[in-house]
């Protein structure tokens, strides 16, 4: 039989998304599908906003269908709007071209997709700066608090989807 996501393995990523989620400000919603973009398991952190699940299923079942992070799909549909026409047509928007997914790989193949259904800051960094909610700092390096909590929800090092801000011209 080959490779596949458990119910069990699912929680657990949630559960470890959700738990880094909420120690770095991002409150939002995780979903595990399998590689034909059916759902496994999903979860969502206290007070992530209704959209969330709806958003983490979308991206999950992108990155599982194009078998890469969503920040690849998303660069691609971008520059193709007719092509992300197409996509949407044809799985009845069931994907969602946003930074925000990965793949899940087992024994070197991957077998689904996980992602997170921002927008999700805290309360208590809600309405700062724009960079104060999405970034922040740990160990030395500047690093976006949703791709933290992605990538410790799949256990992998931290792989960054989204552009680090640029400081403001003077």
């Amino acid at each position: 039989m080959p490779p596949q996501i458990t119910l069990a393995e699912a929680k657990e990523m949630i559960k470890r998304a959700v738990q880094k989620g909420a120690e770095v400000g991002w409150i939002s919603a995780y979903a595990v599908v399998d590689e034909g973009g059916n759902v496994i398991a999903m979860g969502r952190g206290d007070g992530a906003p209704g959209t969330a699940m709806s958003l983490a299923k979308a991206k999950a079942v992108a990155s599982a269908r194009t078998k890469a992070p969503t920040k690849t799909f998303a660069e691609r549909m971008r520059n193709q709007p007719a092509m992300w026409q197409s996509y949407n047509t044809l799985f009845v928007g069931s994907m969602f071209p946003g930074f925000g997914g990965m793949p899940v790989v087992k024994d070197g193949k991957v077998v689904g997709g996980f992602a997170c259904g921002g927008p999700g800051p805290t309360p208590d960094t809600a309405g700062s700066e724009p960079t104060h909610d999405f970034w922040t700092e740990i160990d030395g390096e500047v690093v976006c608090i949703e791709d933290v909590a992605i990538c410790h929800g799949l256990n992998i090092p931290y792989a960054p989807q989204h552009n680090k801000p640029q400081p403001a011209a003077t």
